[in-house]
């Protein structure tokens, strides 16, 4: 009898070996992404020059939504230092100097469009090496804020930086020592007249540029140049510390030069054509050498830096920036916007097998996981592009249904015991946000499109039954759903001009609907994540976020869906989180958001809250749900996707 309890010993402890290792990746092949396509802009980058140079840039979706901080490193002669960029954390506005043995990168924090009640982090400053790894624990909030801010400029005297800022309140005008921590604050000096940007250098004075005197400043020892884009074209001025005019004269033509380096033995300034990238170099009026080079299609907002032995310019190429773009970040090394494709938005079940998720990596649909002996799953591809929107996937008996929007259609496709698809692939209609729910035989998928809220159920052979829709006067969007008590319950939200609507229906097995829509009326606007929803044998627990309180509001649900309670703040919100709630054998409930969950009653008041991971402003909780025992968190931080085993606290997984 040893021999078998032995063998299952030795299983049980292999899978824990698993769980609790080192983070282990997805798949073995790391897909890097020089070309983004067309639903990615890149904005504004910066080049700073220190023991070689690093690039820094904003990438997102769209123009006015929150994006992340890319850098990439290069050596002295522009060879890039690592295969791929790096992302710093979520943010705009960067810029980047080097502080003599690590270059410090500033950037500016999202915060809620409508601003905040309590002050978040609105100013975020990281330590970088040369080689372009982030210095780990060197995060420091610069500045708490309410409403969101830019960074200006940033700029190195040789002792400290000196950060210019634009916020809700005027100008800001802060230093900070090496690591990014705030030393000193001359706002007030600044908020009158607010300067256009900020110029320093070792061994000389900070300068300020007035906006009447110019667009752009550089600083050497014993000098300032000044460029103002005028009409005729820039004018370059030299001054000397006293303020007097060392020469003064027109570069002819030259327009929207915005970057500008003393390279030890001149002036160079760098600006973008519609089709090249131009260096204007000049020390005085009669010694002006202008060069370009081809800039590929529509570049822009070139920046220059000037090492040690050359200079090193990045730019934005492609569409316009300020829309959506597929613009890219290129350099004279070439591209530097090469990205390892990020698995994103995770969403999980648990199937025979073991644990099936889903996730978005290169616009594509990954399917992967563990098995029940705790190996990882092979990986599967789906055929078919998917938007940047979470997939849905829900477990019934022996298969798996996974649904994903993209190219304005939803797709769904059932899944073997193996999480491999089972065809046909099936076309459910136009639109996007697909949720999914199960009675353990079939599945009900929910879906927003053009002013309703559609249905369908999909059968264990594949087949839609129909489409049963919801209209509304207002903008229905971001179903969720959830199957309790022998009947499915969907909630969606309908945005009105000041005022939201949470509504909640019923529906039966075959996807008719049970009883009229319920419906609450919030003073207040919420965001873009979906409202959630999970039920007990006792009731039910609805989700969403209200944004002009920047808080996660949750309500009582009758499991008939006829009854919607008063809702309860439960904790504060995340504008762009999502949030998973879990029913708990007590009645009780768990709404997970980021990495914090509040305990909360059958009423919707608050019991407790707590923190079951380290803050990460990468972090994005896909699912809590069991699995052999134990509950685990699947979650997307800094690409790679996650499991976390609940039990073992700070042990992680990485699928």
């Amino acid at each position: 009898m040893r021999a078998p309890v032995l063998l299952v010993l030795l299983a049980l402890f292999s899978f824990v070996s698993v769980l609790h290792a080192a983070e282990i990746p997805v798949s073995e092949t790391v897909q890097y992404v020089p070309d983004p396509g067309d639903d990615v802009s890149r904005f504004v980058p910066q080049v700073a020059a220190g023991d070689g140079f690093l690039v820094v840039w904003e990438d997102r979706v769209f123009a006015g939504y929150p994006g992340d901080v890319h850098i990439r490193a290069y050596d002295d002669d522009g060879a890039p230092r690592t295969p791929a960029a790096t992302v710093i954390d979520s943010g705009h506005s960067a810029h980047v100097v080097w502080t003599g043995s690590d270059y410090l990168v500033v950037y500016a924090k999202w915060l809620p469009p409508f601003g905040s009640p309590f002050p978040l982090p609105l100013f975020v400053a990281v330590r970088v090496r040369a080689d372009g790894s982030v210095v780990e624990g060197s995060r420091v909030v610069v500045r708490e804020g309410r409403a969101n801010g830019d960074i200006v400029s940033l700029v190195w005297t040789g002792e400290n930086a000196m950060l210019l800022t634009s916020e809700l309140d005027g100008a800001g005008l802060y230093s900070l020592d090496a690591s990014g921590h705030p030393i000193g604050d001359a706002s007030a000096s600044v908020r009158t007249h607010p300067p256009v940007a900020i110029a320093a250098a070792p061994g000389a004075p900070l300068y300020y540029l007035a906006p009447e005197r110019g667009d752009v400043a550089a600083v050497r020892p014993g000098e300032i140049a000044v460029l103002d884009d005028t009409v005729l074209g820039t004018i370059a001025a030299l001054y000397d510390l006293q303020g007097a005019v060392v020469d003064a004269f027109l570069l002819d033509a030259v327009h929207g030069m915005r970057s500008l380096v003393w390279d030890g033995a001149a002036w160079e300034g760098v600006y973008a054509t519609s089709d090249s990238i131009c260096t204007v170099r000049f020390t005085r009026a009669s010694d002006v050498a202008t060069q370009c080079t081809a800039g590929g299609v529509h570049p822009q907002t070139p920046s220059i830096a000037a090492g040690r032995t050359r200079t090193f310019r990045a730019w934005t190429e492609g569409d316009t920036q300020y829309s959506i773009g597929g613009a890219r970040v290129m350099t004279d090394s070439g591209i530097a916007s090469v990205s390892v494709a990020k698995k994103r938005l995770p969403a999980a079940t648990v199937d025979a097998s073991g644990l099936l998720v889903a996730w978005i990596e290169a616009e594509l649909v990954h399917i992967g996981g563990l098995a029940n002996d705790g190996n990882r799953r092979a990986e599967v591809v789906l055929d078919g592009d998917a938007s940047l929107v979470a997939p849905a996937i829900a477990a019934a008996g022996t298969q798996s249904l996974v649904v994903w929007s993209g190219d304005g259609e939803i797709h769904a496709v059932r899944l073997d015991a193996s999480g491999h698809p089972l065809p046909p692939y099936l076309d459910l209609g136009s639109g996007t946000s697909p949720a999914i729910a199960t009675d353990g035989e079939r599945w009900l998928v929910a879906w927003q499109r053009d002013g309703e809220i559609a249905t369908t159920i999909v059968s264990a052979n594949g087949d839609p039954n129909g489409v049963f829709a919801f209209a509304s006067d207002a903008q229905p969007s971001t179903p969720s759903v959830t199957f309790a008590d022998g009947r499915y319950l969907i909630v969606w939200r309908e945005n009105g001009v000041e005022t939201t609507t949470i509504a909640v229906a019923a529906l039966d097995r075959n996807g008719a609907s049970i009883s009229g829509t319920v419906r609450h009326t919030e003073e207040g606007l919420t965001s873009g994540h979906p409202p959630a929803i999970a039920c007990s044998a006792n009731g039910c627990l609805v989700t969403w976020f209200e944004l002009t309180t920047s808080t996660l509001l949750g309500a009582a649900l009758s499991l008939d869906g006829t009854t919607l309670g008063e809702p309860h703040a439960l904790l504060p919100g995340d504008a762009f989180a999502r949030t998973i709630i879990v029913a708990q054998s007590d009645g009780t409930f768990r709404v997970y958001e980021r990495n914090r969950y509040a305990i909360v009653g059958r009423d919707a008041s608050v019991l407790g809250s707590a923190t079951w991971i380290a803050d990460d402003p990468s972090l994005v909780l896909g699912a809590v749900l069991p699995f052999r025992a134990n509950s685990v968190a699947v979650y997307e931080r800094a690409g790679p996707i996650y499991v976390r085993d609940f039990a073992a606290r700070t042990r992680a997984v990485r699928h």
